[in-house]
């Protein structure tokens, strides 16, 4: 995907002359601008800008521009950002605080004394066309697509097909109005990526990119950190802040208040849709302690679930179960189609427990964790709810 739309942010006519000339005679389409607002609208009207270029001090010596140019850019586009600068030691003075909402990999810096206009396009076309902006690039390109090929398979169903289909996801009971959106989400993601696995030119670059990682041998300190957000990206995702549903493959904090004081453990929902529980019926929560592999034995591979967290090994013990109580289930007012955060519960003993969700297993971990379970329950049998914890 080559490179042939650039946004320049610069408050200096002259210098922006002198970029906008030396890129245009390589092709270039150079947009201007002067301050946040005209970048807005710069990408209003253009779309396919690749790359932005912006000059730290727009407003004498204030970076306030700058930053709110970097702000927006964060919540409504992606696109890599080149700081070019004349003062570019007072962006690298403020860089831990930019960097707390623009991510660095997507931040180059060039000061104007070292770099000039006519040097310029080298460097943007360097960055764009290597790993990892060339796979930022390749996969927003194949996605848009994507998408885009998706809609047109569900605008060949009837309306009424659709409208059928999106009530059996939604999974309610007559008369409940809280809608489970994720599962309608979830076959829209799919759809997608079903697509995006048959894109060979990004697949192709993808899978270069990933050969040139190789963990096996011994990793610096910065491979560890790769490899750990790798995993962590694949294994888990952030439910919304709104959604308070329990659901099985979310890692939860649980709180035990013991005698004025806390005891807190980590573990994973089990529960099968435990998300969808049916009031009156499903009153109870199980759960998996969390150990780390070091203080956990040697056992048979049937007898517990492995998987990363922070690039640290953890292990599930499928016969170390947590069982809990949901209190709101005793108060006919108040009971919910699902099983909530906000609900109370208590432990066989009657003690009193916080559940604080802390991230979700991603699929297909999740399903390979419950499937294994199941199969491990069907094989010795499960213990009985009012057990001590």
């Amino acid at each position: 995907m080559e490179l042939n739309e650039v946004l320049l942010i610069e408050n200096d006519e002259v210098t922006a002359s002198r970029v906008e000339d030396a890129l245009k005679s390589e092709d270039v389409v150079v947009h201007l601008a002067k301050n946040d607002d005209e970048m807005v609208n710069r990408f209003a009207d253009n779309p396919g800008i690749q790359i932005v270029i912006l000059d730290w001090l727009l407003e004498d010596d204030s970076s306030v521009i700058a930053k709110l140019c970097l702000q927006k850019l964060r919540e409504n586009w992606f696109v890599p950002v080149v700081i070019w600068s004349v003062e570019i030691d007072k962006y690298e003075g403020e860089s831990d605080e930019v960097h707390e909402f623009f991510p660095s990999p997507c931040i180059s810096k060039h000061s104007k004394s070292q770099v000039q206009a006519g040097d310029l396009l080298g460097i943007l076309r360097e960055w764009h066309s290597t790993p990892p902006m060339s796979i930022f690039n390749s996969f927003k390109k194949s996605a848009t697509r994507a998408i885009d090929q998706s809609f047109y398979n569900l605008a060949s169903h009837s309306a009424e097909d659709l409208e059928k289909g999106l009530k059996s996801l939604f999974a309610l009971e007559e008369g409940q109005m809280e809608i489970d959106i994720e599962h309608p989400i979830d076959v829209l993601t799919r759809m997608i990526s079903r697509i995006i696995y048959s894109d060979n030119d990004f697949i192709s670059q993808l899978s270069e990119f990933l050969s040139a990682l190789d963990f096996s041998k011994e990793l610096t300190k910065q491979e560890k950190k790769i490899k750990s957000m790798i995993q962590n990206y694949h294994m888990y995702y952030q439910p919304r802040s709104e959604d308070h549903r329990i659901r099985s493959g979310d890692i939860v904090k649980i709180k035990y208040r013991i005698d004025d004081n806390k005891v807190i453990r980590k573990a994973i929902v089990i529960t099968p849709a435990c998300d969808l529980a049916i009031p009156g019926k499903t009153e109870f929560v199980r759960l998996l302690s969390i150990y780390s592999s070091e203080n956990v034995k040697d056992e048979h591979a049937y007898d517990k679930w492995v998987f990363w967290e922070e690039g640290n090994k953890k292990v599930v013990k499928f016969h170390d179960i947590v069982i809990l109580r949901n209190e709101s289930y005793k108060d006919e007012k108040h009971r919910k189609a699902v099983m909530s955060y906000e609900h109370e519960y208590h432990t066989a003993t009657e003690t009193v427990v916080q559940i604080e969700r802390l991230k979700r297993l991603e699929d297909p971990y999740r399903a390979d964790l419950i499937h294994k379970f199941v199969s491990h329950a069907g094989r010795i049998g499960m213990p009985l709810f009012d057990a001590t914890l």
